[in-house]
């Protein structure tokens, strides 16, 4: 079945004029925000490159985000050689990466014929920064990554000529969302066209209940694989579009593993997770604020003790930095000590990897002890 490359390839030779932006195209901007564009994307108003322009200074930087599942260069540089997407201009680059507030957050405008434009928010990316916001979003009323999100999207308003839409993959939806439902701009509920979450989490009960959440409801569009795990997480209010992906378990949340249908996503009939999964998801529910801030606390200051700071680190000495995690692990509250040994054991099941699974082992082990 084909993906987002193989639309850029069918849909390429027809410009936005002739043909209106649509989920697939929401889907291509936001895998593009996953593009390092340090230094040689705009930062500031009224400067941009086209995307063409960007693969040419990319490859001239010698950046590469092979080490990426979803690696968004395949999406630039087949975008890049199309005419659809070639000549749309990017700018209003913004890439922050904060160790002591705990923030990842990167955006950019891309700037549509006829004045509109699309704010895409990154996901997470590959620094323990990140994936501790990610935990943060569990028991903060709002983490700084969604509060820089809403002020971005504010002066967006600012620099389009026309109508402002919105999307991203993985918590980028999360921050699309967020930011949809409070940017304060006194022109919002004109301009803003459309919101799209790809695969991205929900919010806790402290965001999911307030007024500005549900005002934006009709706008959001929510895609999730049809075996999705990320994008179920914590509560979603707006519909649920399930869509047919090629892979299982957690790589259905790539998004080339997605399959279309002409210009549209190929439709699920429902969101149907494995009994995995769902016991994930049952144990991330259950934890209360203070256990989810304990274990953030444990996992990660075991992470910043190992000198780790990216995945590729992690995972560079798992079996070191997963005992870690498992020694800071076995001080903490029991209940979420031996959720944490179950989460582990069913990432082990799902993966198939055999250092979690040897972690959740010795976590077992630990817990007989205790």
């Amino acid at each position: 079945m084909p993906n987002m490359l193989d639309y850029i390839a069918w849909r390429g030779d027809l410009g936005f004029e002739s043909s209106a932006l649509n989920e697939v195209d929401s889907l291509i901007f936001s895998e593009l925000a996953y593009i390092k564009m340090d230094g040689i994307a705009p930062e500031s108003d009224g400067e941009t490159v086209t995307l063409r322009e960007l693969e040419r200074l990319y490859r001239a930087a010698g950046y590469d985000q092979s080490f990426l599942v979803n690696d968004p260069y395949r999406t630039l540089a087949s975008a890049a050689s199309s005419a659809r997407f070639g000549g749309i201009r990017v700018g209003r680059y913004v890439n922050r990466v904060e160790h002591d507030s705990q923030v990842q957050f990167s955006a950019a405008t891309f700037f549509l014929p006829g004045g509109d434009v699309f704010v895409a928010y990154r996901g997470t990316d590959n620094t323990t920064v990140g994936w501790r916001e990610d935990f943060n979003m569990n028991f903060l009323s709002v983490t700084p990554g969604q509060a820089q999100a809403a002020e971005y999207l504010n002066s967006a308003f600012g620099a389009a000529k026309g109508g402002v839409y919105v999307g991203g993959h993985s918590k980028g939806g999360n921050f699309a969302v967020y930011a949809a439902a409070f940017a304060n701009h006194p022109e919002k509920a004109e301009r803003l066209r459309a919101v799209y979450s790809f695969d991205g989490p929900g919010f806790n009960r402290a965001v999911a209940e307030k007024e500005e959440y549900a005002a934006v409801l009709p706008k959001i569009t929510k895609i999730v694989p049809e075996s999705s795990i990320i994008g179920m997480l914590l509560i979603t209010r707006e519909p649920i579009t399930p869509v047919k992906s090629e892979a299982k378990g957690i790589q259905q949340h790539n998004p080339y593993n997605w399959q279309l249908l002409g210009a549209n996503f190929l439709r699920a009939e429902a969101v149907t997770g494995t009994f995995a999964d769902e016991a994930l998801k049952k144990w991330c529910d259950s934890l209360n604020e203070n256990q989810w801030r304990c274990l953030c606390d444990a996992v990660f200051g075991a992470l910043d003790a190992s000198g780790a700071t990216t995945l590729y680190e992690i995972n560079s000495n798992k079996l070191t930095n997963y005992n870690a995690i498992a020694r800071a692990l076995f001080s903490t509250d029991k209940t979420v000590y031996k959720g944490f040994t179950e989460a582990v054991k069913l990432l082990a099941v799902s993966g198939k990897d055999a250092v979690l699974d040897s972690t959740r082992r010795k976590l077992e082990h630990s817990e007989k002890r205790r």
